[in-house]
Formats: C-alpha cells, structure tokens, sequence
C-alpha cells in the first residue's frame, strides 16, 4: 500500500521498466485499508478530520498517479488529480471514497469488487483521470473532472463503470447488484 500525504506528490507503479502491480492500494492524501480475515474482505477508505465546529476537513495536494496492472485500488483525494491507469479490475476514484473488495487471505491477494461509494461529495478537484482496460469502476467526485476511457496496447477498455460525479456501485449481492448518483445538486459538468 502506498499512502500520500497533504502535500502534492507523484507515484508510479509499474511503468516503464518497473514490474507491473496488482493488487495495491494507492491512496494520494491519506486514508487507510483494514484486511477483515473472518469476512474475507477489505475495505479500504480516505481520511478527513472534523474541526472543533464539526465541519469536515480535508487535507491533501495535487497527485500525478501512473498505475499499470490489476486489480488496484486508487484514490487521488483532495485538489486536482492526475491518474492514468492501464489494466482492469481497478477502482479510481478522483476524490474521496470507500471501497470494499473480497479479500482471498490464502493468497494474501484482493479479488472481486464488493462496493465502491463517494464520499464527502462536496470536497475535492477537477480531476484527469485515464483508463485503459476492462471491468474498473471509476468516479470522478466533485467537480467538473475530465475522465477517458481508450483501448491502448492491447488494454480492451469495455465493461467499465464511471460516474461523472458522486455515487455508489454495490455488488455485495449477485441478484441485487446496483450503480446509482448520489448528491446529485452537487458536482461539475463532467
């Protein structure tokens, strides 16, 4: 797992001529992930505070993310994010979010997407976020965030979900699964 700071910062993961990675958990500002071993899932979120008035606040910089492989976990934070992302089964979210995914403690590996949900719908940047692959979930957050989805190198970009702005994916239940907008006054012209 990789967690940033409030200060902007830059992490590559997988490209040019490193490894590519799988199953790790890229979080630009801050947050956390807690493997639950008698559920098999994890749940992995972002951090704010609440002031002394019981406002929200939230801390964080300008990330460039690079990612290349599956099965990661991304979230930019607060202010303007850069993501770009090559390979499938991914969650990115531009800004703040909770994210929950089996968790297979055999192989010590993430596995299937559970849910996927923004938060704090009214914080965070104009975010760039690129997508080439298959089967990611993908949630631009506040603002009005620039999100692509392209075929590069062999990475077939179909089966994805994104939303523009904030909302939820659950796919806890395979009769019941649902993606739906959430704080729909709230967001940008994406």
């Amino acid at each position: 797992a990789v967690v940033g700071g409030a200060v902007a910062g830059k992490t590559n993961g997988g490209d040019g001529g490193q490894d590519v990675v799988h199953e790790t958990v890229l979080l630009g500002d801050g947050g956390s992930y807690v493997v639950n071993k008698d559920e098999n899932l994890v749940t992995i979120q972002t951090s704010r505070d609440i002031d002394d008035d019981g406002n929200i606040v939230i801390h964080g910089g300008h990330d460039i993310i690079d990612i290349q492989g599956g099965q990661n976990t991304v979230m930019g934070g607060a202010e303007d994010d850069e993501i770009d992302i090559y390979g499938a089964d991914n969650i990115v979210l531009g800004d703040g979010g909770i994210a929950t995914r089996e968790w297979n403690d055999n192989q010590k590996i993430f596995e299937d997407i559970k849910s996927v949900e923004t938060t704090d719908d009214d914080n965070g940047g104009i975010d760039t976020i690129n997508i080439y692959g298959g089967k990611n979930a993908v949630m631009g957050g506040f603002a009005g965030d620039i999100i692509t989805i392209g075929e590069e190198d062999g990475n077939a970009s179909d089966h994805n979900i994104v939303l523009g702005d904030g909302g939820e994916y659950n796919n806890e239940a395979s009769d019941s699964a649902y993606i739906k907008t959430q704080s729909d006054g709230i967001g940008g012209e994406d």
